[in-house]
């Protein structure tokens, strides 16, 4: 394990390292950021921009060091530092500012990272901690590159990174338009989550020529969900209804799908879901086999967490991915650009870049756009039924 100090400029991470490919940028195509492909040896060399040298860029990261957060703020600080073994830059300083996991902490986190020349802050995490820090930020005229999945946090300089419901539902909904699965039945849980992707999917549906048939609602208590699910398949009558859109965790998809399998009338519609079951331990769930979701492409995020695991002895939280692109995006913009890469003309690239978790843009409200991949359960395993694309250009 290491101990990272609270400002560094670059540190060297023993064993295999990731890589970031720069590739040719031509047009529509999105820079790549890291690949995760492990590599020994020197640090990869970014073209940096003669004008930017000796020009300090100064980043922090806002994450939940102490307090209820802190397994996954130290987890965000690991990731960074592999992001920084990778592409290290003399020029580039982080800092980490603690906010306690609070949004006191992270106000005063904003403010001292603010204070101390930081022109873009990455984090925080959770929605509140962000609101929090936003003021700050404005008003020292810093981007902010936050964590949290609240699209109210947005703003033209403040970029919601985190994987949005809304880009998932709308991309397993085109697969099902293009695979015509046309008469879906929706089954989601009556959550805050359950609202707005299933909003988020009654959109897709009405501009890919989908019919929702209905939503079953599913609550603490689901002894009635049989009944209710069974309405849609009556007995002995061809079934209306090509696809049932589960956007829920792994075991309750996985009770959903039993169900499902024990109306006789039901046992051949498509099964559909979202990136609650991204997941390695989705393979537990042998009535999931055969279900679709919308998630980036595992590929790069494996070598990523092999990179992890060999540095510092454990597994990544799925959200550290988050953290490795958000430092090698601000470093390679860095690199190319010094502190005019850091703002909302530069970050706002309408090509976007290629991270571990692939394509991605922020639009000018501040939201993040992703380009993901169909994966479908296997027996023991899964695989890439559409691949992620490699460009906005290719997207409806």
């Amino acid at each position: 394990m290491f101990s990272l100090p609270r400002t560094f400029t670059r540190l060297l991470v023993p064993a295999a390292l990731l890589t970031l490919s720069a590739c040719a940028q031509g047009p529509g195509r999105a820079p790549d950021l890291p690949t995760g492909t492990p590599m020994s040896g020197a640090t990869q060399q970014i073209p940096v921009d003669p004008s930017t040298q000796g020009e300090a860029v100064k980043v922090a990261m806002l994450l939940p060091l102490t307090g209820k957060g802190a397994a996954m703020g130290t987890a965000m600080q690991n990731a960074a530092q592999l992001a920084l073994n990778d592409l290290g830059y003399p020029n580039y300083e982080l800092m980490f500012e603690d906010t306690a996991s609070n949004p006191g902490g992270a106000e005063r986190a904003a403010r001292a990272a603010t204070t101390a020349g930081a022109k873009l802050l990455i984090g925080p995490i959770f929605a509140e901690e962000a609101k929090a820090a936003r003021p700050e930020a404005d008003k020292a005229g810093a981007s902010m590159m936050t964590f949290s999945t609240d699209t109210s946090v947005a703003s033209a300089r403040t970029f919601v990174m985190g994987f949005l419901p809304q880009d998932q539902a709308r991309q397993i909904g085109e697969f099902a338009a293009k695979n015509n699965w046309r008469r879906v039945l929706v089954v989601a849980e009556r959550t805050a989550y359950g609202q707005i992707i299933t909003s988020a999917f009654a959109r897709t549906a009405q501009t890919h020529g989908l019919n929702v048939v209905g939503t079953v609602w599913v609550d603490g208590n689901i002894a009635s969900l049989p009944t209710q699910l069974g309405a849609y398949f009556p007995a002995g009558q061809p079934a209306a209804i090509d696809a049932v859109f589960m956007p829920l965790p792994a075991e309750r998809a996985a009770r959903v799908a039993r169900m499902l399998k024990a109306i006789p009338e039901a046992t051949n519609v498509q099964r559909l879901g979202t990136g609650l079951l991204d997941d390695a331990n989705v393979t537990v769930y042998p009535d999931l086999v055969g279900t679709y979701y919308a998630a980036p492409a595992p590929q790069a995020r494996n070598r990523f967490e092999q990179a992890y695991r060999r540095n510092f002895g454990g597994e990544p939280p799925r959200l550290a991915s988050l953290g490795y692109d958000a430092v090698a995006l601000s470093l390679m913009m860095a690199r190319t650009s010094g502190t005019e890469g850091l703002t909302a003309r530069s970050l706002t690239n309408p090509n976007g870049f290629t991270g571990i978790d692939g394509l991605f843009r922020f639009r000018p409200d501040g939201v993040v756009e992703r380009g993901l991949a169909i994966i479908q359960i296997r027996p023991g395993g899964r695989e890439i039924a559409a691949p992620s694309p490699t460009s906005f250009m290719t997207l409806p």
